[in-house]
């Protein structure tokens, strides 16, 4: 049997090193499926513990989806996007499970511990970096995170050579009070441009403005590529702007909801969602939210909660979901995901989970007639007392361990969503919980300083 030069990892303090071995179908130390380039962090079954966990996450439809076998070649290589959702909200969930407690006489699991607190002392610099509300704290407090990441790093691994990325990274604190948040001025827009620009068919050929270029003559650019792409993009706009121009029959301008559906992209990602989210829904009559009636009747409970908050009953429709900023909110019957939502609790940086059950439209008199305001009819999740809760540690992650169970249906205004939460059910301390991480793109950093420093935030 031949010899190969293997890099092995060293159980007991995660270093590597190369050995000699004899040439085997089975990885020696059963991390073949973690391998990279520098050697194996994972165990096989904290790898199939994470693959499990990315499965049984509760997350709404437009947060980006990453393979569930992760860590197999099958997946192929992982978008921008995907690599920042694994970071920001997958990998946290699973490594804090798995690695927040360690033991003394165990070397590996306290190296794996510190591990997960340079990981996350990393993710938790691009959480608040990518917050879309900013603070001269924030800036200050993103530097702290990265430079405990890259400190932390060369203590773990004494030979990994920096890159240009990592000083670079340390001036975004610099830009982020000069400009405000990044989700302003990053370019993740642009490789979205380039990346429909890559998949138009172009027949192998190139443009003549390519062309014109090489030759430093920019006279008569225009080739047949160049013209498609124009043709193309005056088309969708001369046909979106079609329904607006004075003088469009009547019949065509009762078409313009079904075009909608056909051109609108759907929040599929957080990518597109970041774009949708400053896009109004209903640009016509400066409303912000749309929403579908439904033809069931209206339940006895949601009759309650709308006596018990108005203190008499109202008129009211269901609705099978709304959307609110660009992003679908749904009863859990419909998708589960979309219904995890966060609620505002009137303190500071406080936010509760709860899952919407019922959306409706009420129907409120007003002088002259009726006003009519839709609510969610949603359920809280009951806190839980538990010896440890290892995520409350990562304040940054805004992730939090709660009770499976619901308390009573309850009516609550638009206005009261934070939104979405990404829910995750383990077992811990021989407890059904659910692990509950926020989605919102607002970070509470800010709410939490004591420092009055001015927020800056996208408009």
């Amino acid at each position: 049997m031949g010899m190969l030069l293997y890099r092995v990892y060293i159980p007991s303090n995660l270093d590597f090193q190369h050995v000699k071995q004899p040439e085997a179908k089975h990885d020696l130390y059963d991390h073949q499926m973690s391998r990279t380039k520098c050697g194996h962090v994972l165990k096989r079954d904290e790898l199939e513990a994470i693959q499990k966990d990315i499965s049984d996450l509760v997350r709404p439809s437009w947060l980006t989806s990453v393979p569930a076998q992760l860590g197999s070649p099958s997946h192929g290589k992982l978008k921008a996007d995907q690599w920042r959702v694994l970071g920001t909200t997958f990998l946290p969930l699973s490594l804090i499970r798995l690695w927040s407690s360690s033991e003394k006489d165990d070397e590996r699991s306290v190296r794996c511990c510190r591990i997960l607190d340079v990981t996350l002392s990393l993710l938790s610099a691009i959480a608040i970096a990518t917050s879309r509300t900013t603070t001269n704290d924030h800036a200050e407090a993103f530097h702290s995170h990265l430079l405990d990441y890259l400190n932390g790093l060369k203590e773990l691994f004494p030979d990994y050579e920096f890159h240009p990325n990592h000083h670079m990274a340390l001036h975004l604190s610099e830009y982020i009070k000069f400009y405000g948040p990044v989700h302003s001025w990053w370019t993740f827009l642009f490789e979205r441009i380039i990346g429909m620009l890559q998949r138009i068919s172009t027949n192998y050929k190139e443009g003549k403005f390519i062309a014109c270029c090489l030759n430093l003559l920019l006279t008569h650019a225009i080739g047949e590529y160049e013209a498609t792409i124009a043709n193309g993009f005056t088309r969708a706009n001369n046909l979106r702007n079609l329904f607006h121009c004075h003088g469009t029959p009547e019949i065509i301008r009762n078409c313009e909801p079904y075009f909608k559906q056909l051109v609108k992209p759907e929040a599929r990602s957080v990518m597109v969602m970041d774009i949708l989210s400053f896009t109004p829904d209903d640009e016509e009559n400066g409303e912000d939210f749309t929403h579908r009636p439904s033809t069931s009747p209206l339940p006895d409970p949601v009759r309650s909660c709308i006596q018990a908050t108005f203190e008499r009953n109202h008129h009211a429709t269901l609705l099978t979901h709304l959307t609110l900023g660009g992003v679908a909110y749904s009863t859990s019957s419909k998708h589960l995901g979309n219904s995890y939502i966060l609620i505002k609790s009137g303190t500071p940086g406080k936010l509760l989970p709860a899952r919407i059950d019922y959306i409706v439209q009420v129907e409120i008199p007003v002088e002259g007639g009726t006003y009519q305001v839709p609510y969610v009819v949603a359920c809280k999740f009951l806190p839980i007392e538990l010896q440890d809760d290892p995520y409350r540690s990562f304040t940054c992650l805004r992730a939090e361990l709660w009770s499976v169970s619901l308390d009573e249906l309850g009516l609550y205004p638009l206005d009261s969503i934070e939104g979405h939460f990404a829910g995750l059910p383990i077992l811990w301390e021989n407890k059904n919980v659910m692990v509950v991480i926020s989605l919102s793109h607002v970070s509470t950093y800010y709410l939490s300083t004591q420092r009055a420093d001015p927020v800056r935030q996208d408009l």
